[in-house]
């Protein structure tokens, strides 16, 4: 029978180098990096304790923390589980002082360019973290009621960073400065036309473009009592973007 002892009394922390800087999300597809002087919510990390003092570290973005041997160890939260590679031993000292090692045996440690791989073989100070405690996540806006009123909505979200755009649904304009979404309401149970133009597009170097292209039109039919949406999510740069129909 495998004894587990609970090593973490604080579940949600911040994890400080040596440098004096708190570790944090950069991206889903860039190494964690050690350069916030502030711990807020990207550099907020749930411990996930399993057994044998092993722990997966789950970011505030939902994801697991990877040491990925596909890049070099390098360490990335942009798992949905916990496999090997998601899976970190501890060695605590103390109330506050950590160091991680990998599936592989290796240390997790700080660049000299702050970012961090598993690929140490010993413990150092470059290996070596200050856990601080950090609040209990925000919980989300509570969902839509359900409409009940017999009317139908069509939400309309864009997640695109860098765009501006003018969706026409029936005839009421809806302008959203992204990432935003906003709520028009349109008969029920008629054909619903929707067409969307870019009103602005920010080039790489930061001056702002106007222009007017249309990028989508479609028709749809929508049932009464229902909520809708229509998501703007962009799938590379300068302005290409993907629709979908249905709410998440």
């Amino acid at each position: 029978m495998v004894c587990t002892v609970q090593l973490f009394a604080q579940k949600r922390v911040a994890f400080k180098s040596f440098t004096d800087q708190y570790v944090t999300v950069n991206s889903e597809t860039s190494p964690l990096i050690a350069n916030k002087t502030v711990a807020g919510e990207m550099e907020a990390f749930e411990i996930v304790e399993l057994v044998n003092n092993q722990v997966a570290l789950k970011s505030s973005t939902g994801k697991y923390v990877c040491a990925d041997e596909t890049k070099n160890d390098a360490v990335i939260a942009d798992r949905e589980k916990v496999g090997p590679w998601e899976t970190f031993t501890a060695e605590k000292f103390g109330a506050t002082r950590i160091a991680f090692k990998s599936y592989k045996g290796k240390y997790i440690s700080v660049g000299v360019d702050n970012t961090l791989a598993a690929n140490r073989v010993k413990r150092s100070e470059w290996e070596t973290f200050t856990m601080l405690p950090m609040k209990p996540a925000t919980p989300p806006p509570a969902p839509t009621p359900l409409n009940t009123s017999g009317e139908t909505y069509v939400k309309v979200i864009s997640e695109c960073n860098k765009y501006g755009f003018e969706f026409n649904i029936n005839g009421q304009k809806v302008t959203l400065s992204s990432p935003g979404n906003q709520m028009v309401k349109v008969p029920a149970n008629t054909a619903v036309n929707i067409v969307c133009n870019t009103i602005s597009v920010v080039m790489p170097n930061m001056s702002t473009m106007k222009v007017n292209k249309q990028l989508f039109a479609d028709t749809k039919t929508y049932a009464a009592g229902t909520t809708n949406c229509v998501r703007v999510t962009p799938i590379a740069k300068y302005p290409f973007v993907k629709w979908e129909f249905v709410c998440p």
